[in-house]
């Protein structure tokens, strides 16, 4: 085998450019551990206005505290508006309209 060739085969071989770099990696962490902490912030003040509210008031919106309650203990794994609205549809607490 003539030496270009070996050459053009080692370089290609170990061709780094498609791979990501460990510092993108840890980027990415960092990104994801920030977008969850911002999610929780959001999520700690929708239950926090929520509780806020009469007792009527949440019945009104087919939620109770004890949802709410409940659901502040995931802390952060899951989206408040979204779960709430599933246990409203759920659990048949919504009013015809």
């Amino acid at each position: 085998m003539s030496p270009s060739v070996f050459r053009r085969q080692s370089v290609s071989s170990f061709d780094t450019k498609n791979q990501p770099s460990p510092i993108s990696g840890l980027w990415q962490w960092i990104g994801d551990k920030l977008q969850a902490a911002h999610q929780n912030r959001r999520n700690q003040r929708t239950y926090s206005m929520l509780l806020q509210n009469d007792d009527y008031l949440l019945r009104d919106i087919g939620i109770n505290r004890h949802d709410i309650e409940r659901l502040a203990r995931y802390n952060g794994s899951i989206e408040a508006g979204r779960e709430l609205e599933k246990l409203r549809l759920t659990q048949g607490r919504h009013h015809a309209r």
